[in-house]
């Protein structure tokens, strides 16, 4: 009897092991379990950005930065491509300025924004020694997830995740702050219910992240943050928010709150332009992803694939997903402004390719897309010889899980050089800071490092602003073979190496990008063969005319 007992409870214990291994497998793990990711070392992307191109402030005038063009060459077919070239007079870098899309973008182009409104999420509060600390809020916990919702209840008993900038605030520690003014305000208290870890940044006071749990105020959340809360400036600008950054730090077309930093690609376009743009045919479609403070995080290992994700939440309306899927029949070129709305479609897609192939069968943790799942998703379907769904196929897929009219979910998706992008043609983005995933993004799209350190050289010689407030890119995907829309197969093999389409040239560090002297401590390690110790791997020289070649 016992041993029949013990035999029992060993199999369910087996078999709860093994149904784990199988949904990990299927639906992605949060590390790197498959060959398809490919290795890729920090140090490779290392650039020296020079202070006094960091823009701390806007332009004078919105819309008036500039924009650099990497028009590529023919080994890019695309007809995006195409158009742009001959608008642009011919392949290599253009120095233009961001009102010049007008011009550039063919008619048939379309443009994807991310519609998220940041709120003023970066609070004050008093510690019972009355010490002053910053409150950074990140997320809600209770009673929604969903930023959008918590902020339009009142705030009494919701719990968020926040960043506490001092190693005071342990469980139990109540910091007190006002809101409202005059004869109406009224104490508010957070209580620190759990401490999850540290929070380390250069050149900040230590801190630790944190939940918090709101006492009475009689308050919705979003009055709240209005009263007492400031803009939550990037911490690399090193400045206090100021009054002007309510709206300089914002869309123009910017509507359901929950960010707590700007989708700057977008701060660039204003009213007329997109006005413009239409009037040229210029399709226009917005989605939302609320922004979280984990995209300033820096990546702090060596190897990227021991980096962890932030998680950030999407909303995609379905008659959205019907635009894009009218584009892609269509052939239109699709141009997200933005990572972040790079990061939401390319979720979608891998959302409707895991439908396809487990169809009726929605993942333990609803609608996500973890860091590496695309990875696992592309092996499955190379081990069952199917060919990926073209994007129109995974899109229509994705139709099938909406509820309420709309896509709802998470994604932790980590876009690594080696990725094939399935719905970015081309993409407008900013400069970004090093040792950042938006950097890692952005080399996946246009080749690799090498390629990413020759633009950004290009940029640094001809001064060009950088980071949140500063200007703008327009790249192309790389892939030799593009992007295939419409009804035919997709030759893109999705993520995973691609092949180099030409021969490698002799690398070395560029003389006109200085390589970083002082190795970041927290993500040194033994360079790779070939690599002289202290240099970045180098970036190819180009001249008018030339295309940084793909890594």
């Amino acid at each position: 009897s016992l041993f029949v007992c013990l035999w029992a409870m060993l199999r369910r214990v087996f078999a709860a092991w093994a149904t784990g291994v199988v949904r990990k497998a299927r639906f992605g793990a949060s590390i790197r379990q498959s060959s398809e990711v490919v290795e890729v070392r920090m140090h490779d992307f290392r650039y020296h950005l020079p202070d006094e191109l960091i823009a701390r402030h806007p332009p004078s005038e919105r819309g008036t930065s500039r924009l650099l063009v990497a028009v590529p060459g023919e080994d890019v077919p695309s007809p995006l491509a195409h158009g742009v070239r001959r608008a642009a007079g011919g392949p290599g870098y253009k120095d233009r300025s961001f009102g010049d899309l007008v011009e550039l973008l063919p008619p048939n182009s379309h443009l994807l924004f991310n519609e998220s409104k940041v709120f003023s999420a970066r609070v004050f509060a008093r510690l019972a020694t009355g010490r002053e600390v910053e409150v950074m809020f990140l997320a809600p916990e209770l009673p929604s997830p969903d930023p959008a919702v918590c902020l339009q209840m009142d705030c009494a008993s919701q719990v968020w995740r926040c960043m506490i900038r001092s190693t005071e605030a342990v469980v139990g520690a109540v910091l007190q702050a006002e809101a409202g003014s005059g004869s109406d305000r009224r104490p508010l208290a957070l209580e620190v219910v759990a401490v999850h870890s540290a929070w380390d940044e250069e050149g900040e006071d230590k801190g630790l992240e944190t939940s918090v749990r709101f006492g009475p105020a009689g308050m919705d959340m979003g009055s709240v943050f209005d009263a007492i809360g400031h803009t939550p400036l990037p911490p690399y600008l090193r400045r206090a928010a100021e009054p002007s950054d309510r709206e300089l730090y914002q869309t123009v077309y910017a509507d359901e709150e929950g960010s707590v930093a700007a989708p700057t690609a977008g701060l660039h376009f204003t009213q007329p332009l997109l006005r413009h743009l239409a009037d040229r045919g210029v399709r226009q479609t917005t989605l939302v992803l609320h922004v979280s403070a984990g995209t300033f995080r820096p990546v702090t290992v060596e190897d990227a694939a021991d980096h962890v994700m932030h998680q950030e939440r999407f909303a995609v309306q379905l008659s959205k997903v019907r635009e894009i899927i009218s584009s892609l029949e269509a052939g239109r070129p699709l141009i997200p402004v933005g990572t972040t709305t790079v990061r939401v479609l390319e979720s979608l897609y891998w959302i409707g390719t895991r439908a396809v192939l487990c169809p009726g069968d929605p993942p333990p943790s609803g609608v996500t897309i973890r860091q590496w799942e695309p990875y696992h998703l592309k092996a499955q379907f190379s081990e069952q010889g199917r060919p990926l769904p073209t994007p129109a196929q995974a899109l229509a897929a994705v139709a099938t899980l909406a509820q309420s009219g709309a896509i709802r979910g998470t994604t932790s998706i980590c876009i690594v050089p080696g990725y094939s992008f399935q719905l970015c043609d081309a993409l407008i983005t900013n400069f970004h800071q090093p040792d950042s995933t938006l950097l890692l993004l952005t080399s996946a799209l246009i080749g690799g490092p090498r390629a990413l350190l020759t633009l950004y050289s290009h940029a640094i010689q001809q001064r060009y602003r950088f980071l949140s407030f500063g200007d703008a890119c327009l790249l192309f995907n790389a892939s030799p073979k593009g992007l295939l829309h419409g009804n035919g197969s997709n030759p893109d093999p999705g993520p995973g190496p691609r092949p180099d389409p030409s021969p490698r040239p002799t690398l070395g560090p560029s003389p006109s990008l200085t390589p970083n002297p002082t190795p970041n401590p927290k993500t040194s390690a033994a360079p790779r063969e070939g690599v002289q110790a202290g240099t970045t791997e180098g970036s190819i020289q180009i001249g008018d005319g030339a295309w940084p070649r793909a890594a």
